[in-house]
């Protein structure tokens, strides 16, 4: 136990004697025995009264509970200290001259019994004290000793020995009481509130699929037939004048044949069997790693051997100075939004400024945000209706350029690098939708009780002969937007 060790001198004592005395008396103290009680208070007031008459008030200012809790241990003991030498020497100051009085009027029992009332009232008082002090101490976390007052009653002997000699100090071994604590609930963080669901880890999202349609088919290879070359050879004509013409069409015969992409994972089946949300994770984790590697190899494959041709298998590399639309060094303080455009309109003039329209750009996303944070000569950021007309932001907060190319932030865009095309011209072939299955039969499942659980899709992207030319790629695009930017 927890011991504090208390050496009390005559000031602060004086408050507990009158408290230990009139308890002692009880209810006796009043009516009939009035006087007879307060003569065995009298026997002992005159020594600790004519002490009290040196005593000087000290000076001491009460703090506020917010300036108690800041306090360290130390700096709270002294401060409690110093509040009950305050408080005891007031008490004595304002009550010395009515027990002076009163010794005098021994025979005056309603004098005394209204000076036995204001004194249990100051008493009250202090015990009152006692009690918000041993609020704030613990919170604190400061013990404070209990049943100060019985022990005090239990030493008034001793006590009043030290007042008649004016010398020495009183010993008292305080005991602590026990104290329940969150310690003593073993294992309690399994009491604790449980949250449903399981946490997922992020992962990104899917982005090819929803700016190309998708066509199902119950074919392996999907068939076509392109033009192969044509040549238009038409001549002016004078009346009926006889003339020649080279015009001439060649056709082939293409097919695309659908790509599977599969994953796995075997699982206890005592996992399955004891625990309910595995079943569940276990689908989750199978059908989204099929779907990020599919939705990776529609932008990046290139379609050799079992790989999907995705969109870069397709596309062109961007060149300022292509023959068809030369743009080398001819935009004033290019950006990477004049590039964009430059692509765009390239890609509109491979169609013959009538078949392909860029409608969609895939970017890194510090890319994105890099082309977002632009500003102008005088840092203002471009924006539409400012510096940039072209820039507009629609209502979900997509970013489209030149009313329509819809810029969209993918990380499977390695950074630098861009993808700008007409999805309308390419098409996905589904010959299986995700399918997910279980087998209790594979290799030695049998054996160790275990299930595998397994995801394929089947599926390609078609980008006909005659529509290539309406994807680009820019490789590297701090170097095209200096190749077009004007000395």
């Amino acid at each position: 136990m927890k011991k504090f060790l208390f050496a009390f001198t005559a000031m602060i004592v004086l408050s507990a004697i009158y408290t230990s005395v009139f308890a002692s008396t009880g209810s006796n103290l009043m009516a009939d025995s009035a006087t007879s009680e307060i003569g065995n208070i009298l026997h002992i007031a005159p020594v600790m009264y004519g002490f009290a008459l040196a005593v000087i008030i000290p000076d001491f200012k009460e703090k506020s509970s917010e300036e108690v809790l800041a306090m360290s241990r130390e700096d709270f003991e002294g401060y409690l200290a110093e509040k009950k030498r305050f408080e005891s020497a007031t008490m004595k100051s304002e009550l010395q001259k009515e027990i002076a009085e009163a010794m005098k009027e021994s025979g005056d029992s309603e004098r005394l019994k209204t000076l036995e009332t204001k004194m249990n009232e100051l008493i009250d008082e202090n015990d009152h004290n006692l009690l918000q002090i041993k609020a704030l101490t613990e919170k604190q976390s400061i013990e404070k000793p209990v049943g100060l007052i019985a022990l005090l009653k239990e030493k008034s002997a001793d006590i009043a020995k030290m007042l008649e000699a004016k010398t020495g100090a009183v010993t008292m071994e305080i005991e602590m009481k026990a104290s329940q604590d969150p310690t003593d609930i073993g294992d309690r963080e399994q009491l604790g509130q449980w949250l449903t669901g399981i946490g997922q880890i992020p992962s990104r999202r899917t982005y090819i699929k929803d700016r190309i349609r998708v066509v199902p088919t119950n074919k392996e290879y999907v068939k076509y037939m392109d033009q192969a070359t044509i040549v238009r050879d038409a001549k002016g004509v004078a009346a009926c004048a006889v003339t020649t013409s080279n015009t001439k069409l060649t056709w082939a015969q293409f097919d695309l044949q659908t790509k599977k992409v599969r994953d796995f994972v075997d699982v206890c089946i005592d996992m399955l069997d004891d625990y309910d949300f595995v079943n569940a994770e276990i689908r989750n984790l199978i059908d989204s790693s099929v779907a990020l590697k599919v939705d990776n190899d529609l932008l990046l494959a290139d379609g050799l051997g079992v790989n999907i041709a995705g969109i870069a298998s397709y596309s062109s590399t961007f060149a300022a100075n292509n023959p068809v639309a030369d743009y080398s060094l001819q935009i004033q303080a290019a950006t990477i939004i004049d590039l964009i455009v430059v692509a765009g309109a390239q890609i509109m003039a491979f169609g013959e400024q009538n078949s392909f329209m860029a409608d969609t750009v895939y970017i890194n996303p510090k890319d994105y945000t890099l082309m977002k944070l632009l500003k102008d000569g005088e840092d203002n950021y471009i924006k539409q209706g400012t510096v940039d007309p072209r820039i507009f932001q629609d209502r979900n907060g997509r970013l489209w350029i030149d009313g329509n190319i819809l810029i969209l932030p993918n990380p499977a865009v390695p950074q630098n690098e861009l993808y700008i095309f007409d999805s309308m011209k390419a098409t996905i072939y589904q010959r299986k939708n995700a399918v997910i299955e279980f087998s209790y039969e594979n290799k030695d499942n049998f054996e160790h009780e275990t299930v595998t659980v397994k995801a394929y899709e089947r599926l390609n992207m078609l980008v006909r002969n005659t529509q290539a030319n309406a994807f680009m790629h820019v490789a590297d695009i701090a170097l095209a937007v200096t190749a077009i930017t004007k000395p």
